[in-house]
């Protein structure tokens, strides 16, 4: 298992997106951010990265939260940047290294 064991000093956004369909099947989306704090890991490691780019994921970044800080949310925010959340693992520490490609806009 492979942890940051880094305090958890950053602070970061979990979000949750929700889709509500219309009868004609237009959606909209809603989405809820959650503050926690997390821990910035040194990213995806060599064989995840690459099994991740097989997939057409780029894997750009990686974040160690509490384990009952998330709740299946799909996104992430940090420093600006908005991140696909591609992964959650758990570390056996009470953590999740999530890891994640950054958002298109």
């Amino acid at each position: 298992m492979r942890t940051n064991k880094a305090p958890m000093t950053d602070i970061c956004t979990l979000v949750k997106v929700t889709r509500t369909y219309d009868e004609s099947r237009h959606y909209t989306e809603q989405r809820q951010g959650k503050e926690v704090f997390c821990s910035v890991c040194d990213g995806a490691n060599r064989v995840e990265y690459y099994e991740a780019l097989k997939a057409g994921i780029q894997l750009s970044a990686a974040f160690e939260v509490n384990e009952g800080d998330f709740e299946g949310q799909t996104e992430l925010c940090h420093g600006g940047v908005l991140y696909k959340i591609k992964r959650s693992y758990p570390t056996g520490y009470g953590t999740l290294e999530l890891s994640c490609a950054e958002a298109m806009r």
